[in-house]
């Protein structure tokens, strides 16, 4: 915790510094995000107010950051509210994991458990994850506590991989949940291709920064990297937000 508050007191010095220097003129927020694009060779995106005054909010690779009104200086790292003692950074990246969850079709996913929930989770697996297979197996178990799953496919080794066509071949198949727990019981699939979702699985993986498998999520965007039992799943779901 002394490393977080020495990180955000060097942040906010820097702040001060940037605040009270010289003044300069303020650019439009399009402004703003045309000039960072072009000097950082990176998609900048969502240039809008912040609540730190005298700089916009924006998203870079993903990633939420500052950027002085005159597009000079970026601010990377977490926004700690120390009065309401909250993360603000984290507040945001949770709003916009539940959004963009929330967003895809159901269509897109491979669903399991209750028709009518309690909770449902989304959970971005790996076919060849040894703890993506144990979480699969307790499927029946998840539903037995009123979670619904929703997977979304995430082959760890990247796109035109083993792991990949296996993916692939899984969404091919006339029966998708079939063929996925036959894929994570390591039975070999006939090869398969069709028009699949794959690689804009792969892209909102990359957009929410997830970084390993099982990496599960809840409605509400509440990250939980790696695999958690049924019960232990649903006690993380019912503790307070």
């Amino acid at each position: 915790m002394l490393w977080m508050i020495k990180m955000n007191l060097k942040s906010w010095l820097l702040l001060l510094l940037f605040f009270f220097s010289t003044a300069s003129v303020a650019l439009e927020p399009e402004e703003v995000k045309r000039k960072l694009t072009q000097q950082l060779m990176v998609e900048v995106d969502k240039v809008q107010s912040s609540i730190v005054p005298g700089f916009y909010q924006a998203e870079i690779g993903g990633d939420l950051v500052h950027i002085s009104k005159d597009g000079q200086f970026v601010l990377t790292g977490d926004l700690l509210d120390l009065h309401a003692k909250k993360n603000l950074s984290e507040q945001y990246r949770k709003q916009k994991r539940a959004s963009e969850l929330a967003n895809m079709a159901k269509d897109s996913l491979i669903i399991y458990g209750p028709e009518k929930p309690e909770h449902v989770v989304t959970v971005f697996t790996d076919i060849d994850c040894g703890f993506c297979r144990k979480l699969h197996r307790q499927m029946d178990e998840y539903a037995k506590e009123g979670i619904q799953v929703r997977y979304i496919s995430f082959p760890r080794s990247g796109p035109n991989t083993e792991s990949y066509f296996k993916a692939v071949s899984v969404w091919c198949s006339e029966d998708k949940n079939k063929a996925l727990t036959d894929a994570k019981n390591g039975k070999k699939l006939p090869a398969k291709e069709c028009s699949h979702p794959i690689d804009e699985h792969l892209k909102m993986a990359n957009q929410l920064n997830v970084r390993a498998t099982p990496w599960i999520v809840s409605s509400s965007g509440q990250e939980f990297p790696g695999y958690l039992s049924p019960k232990d799943l649903l006690a993380k779901l019912l503790e307070p937000q």
